[in-house]
């Protein structure tokens, strides 16, 4: 499906829903992101565009490689929609009773005690002073995540929520937290930092948003990011146009009380730039900022992809909002009843799709041999998908006991598999044969190039029998590990 984006507005107190999608554009390089942020701020305010999407937490060494973060996975560092207009509208009434979802923390509370005794042992020595530690909670989910976010928003009452879907995500969040609103030259930060359960009466209530507010705990919390906010704004504003608007307010929210300051400052960088000066924000990283990140890429077990990330919009005339996605849900589809397309371009310009079941999933590891014989690196047909399989069709019914057959050029390059490319890890790196070898250029590999997941580089039969993880990619199946046969 297309990109789906449901965003509320505080500022106007209306949902909005961006419509008219004009083109979907998702990175997974780094040194692609600030070139895309241009572009998009671009086309807004050339064509008068809408945008609206995400920058994932991993994505923060795109702004400043000091900002150190866990290796990416397959998620999206960056991934927005532009659309030709804007509607208001009703949030409508969720349609479908959800069931509980029983969530599982994907760490152990051991595991999870001992990475608290090495913040505190790095605070002892000074390296930090605040730390935001994470982990991901998972569950099973089946029902429709737009259901799951109505659910969502009709019980948190948060000024950040939002709904962002595309084919295989769906974000799902009630984040109460502003990463930054700019209008005009006018840049807007509000980090929040203090929190304290709601009472259970009026009297316990009161009691307990009095003592939020005169917590010197909770205050010098909020008030060491509000000054490193500060700070980062001071490198887009010209000298004595950074303000502090408020200082330690009060927020109110069903179930806890929070603490916020407000900075603004004025400025007439571009978004890059200001993405650039601010992400990611303190308030969801620590203390100092680039000292922190280094620590927690160090402790925490998985990428955080869009939580603590920021998502939001784009508006013509320099308008812009974007929260920190905390609270929020990220949901994973896949599909029930996979089918693959298969299209036939006739020698006259006839076309030909057929639709056709994916065949049973093949097991989880599997095994290789080499073919029996070279191919030749100058046959023009290997560089093509062709009805000619003849070779590819042999070379599988002498497999023996492997699930897939290696081939190999006239030079002892390794080339590809019958179905599938391949792909080995060689010195931390994602390494697949060069095309200069022989081999078809499948679009899954093609894709994995032009995201930098991938690079190219000659692979000889030697080089292949040591690597310690080969896969196969294609773009039916994606990613499979193998092993290599003895001879």
């Amino acid at each position: 499906m297309p990109s789906l984006a449901v965003l509320y507005d505080p500022e106007s107190g209306q949902w909005q829903r961006f419509d008219k999608l004009v083109e979907e554009i998702e990175v997974h390089a780094l040194d692609k992101v600030i070139p895309t942020i241009d572009y998009l701020d671009n086309r807004v305010e050339e064509e008068g565009l809408y945008a609206a999407g995400f920058v994932s937490y991993e994505a923060a060494a795109a702004f400043d490689e000091a900002l150190q973060t866990r290796k990416q996975d397959d998620f999206p560092l960056l991934r927005f929609g532009l659309f030709a207009s804007l509607e208001v509208m009703q949030l409508p009434a969720q349609e479908q009773t959800l069931e509980p979802l029983t969530w599982q923390a994907q760490e152990t509370a051991g595991e999870f005690s001992a990475k608290i005794d090495k913040i505190r042992a790095a605070i002892a020595r000074g390296e930090t002073y605040q730390v935001n530690l994470t982990f991901p909670l998972s569950t099973e989910f089946t029902g429709d995540p737009w259901q799951l976010f109505l659910q969502l928003a009709r019980h948190q009452y948060a000024g950040g929520a939002g709904f962002l879907q595309s084919d295989r995500w769906a974000i799902c969040s009630v984040s109460p937290e502003l990463f930054f609103a700019r209008h005009g030259d006018q840049l807007t930060m509000r980090p929040m930092k203090g929190t304290m359960p709601r009472g259970r009466t009026a009297e316990e209530d009161d009691l307990q948003s009095k003592a939020l507010k005169k917590s010197a705990k909770n205050r010098a919390e909020n008030i060491m990011i509000l000054d490193m906010v500060r700070n980062d704004l001071g490198r887009l504003a010209p000298p004595g146009k950074v303000r502090t608007e408020a200082i330690c307010s009060l927020e109110k929210y069903p179930t806890v009380w929070q603490l916020t300051s407000t900075a603004t400052a004025r400025s007439e960088a571009p978004l890059a730039e200001i993405f650039r000066a601010l992400f990611p924000c303190a308030s969801i990283t620590g203390a100092p900022k680039a000292k922190t990140m280094e620590i927690l890429s160090a402790i925490e077990a998985f990428p955080r992809r869009i939580y603590t990330g920021a998502f939001g919009w784009l508006k013509p005339g320099r308008q812009a909002h974007f929260n920190f996605a905390i609270r929020t849900v990220l949901a994973e589809s896949f599909p029930s009843s996979p089918q693959r397309v298969r299209l036939l371009l006739h020698s006259d310009g006839r076309r030909e799709g057929t639709f056709l079941p994916i065949d049973k999933a093949p097991p989880d590891l599997l095994k290789l041999s080499f073919t029996r014989h070279a191919v030749d690196s100058r046959n023009i047909l290997l560089f093509h998908k062709t009805t000619r399989r003849e070779s590819y069709v042999k070379a599988l019914s002498e497999a023996g006991d492997a699930n897939e057959v290696v081939l190999w050029n006239e030079r002892g390059e390794i080339t590809e598999c019958c179905t599938a490319n391949l792909v080995i890890e060689k010195n931390g790196e994602l390494i697949t044969p060069a095309v200069t070898c022989g081999l078809l250029q499948g679009t899954y590999r093609r894709d994995l190039l032009r995201r930098g997941i991938i690079r190219e580089e000659v692979i000889n039969r030697q080089e292949l029998s040591k690597s310690a993880r080969i896969y196969l990619v294609n773009a039916v199946r994606k990613w499979r590990r193998a092993e290599l046969l003895p001879d």
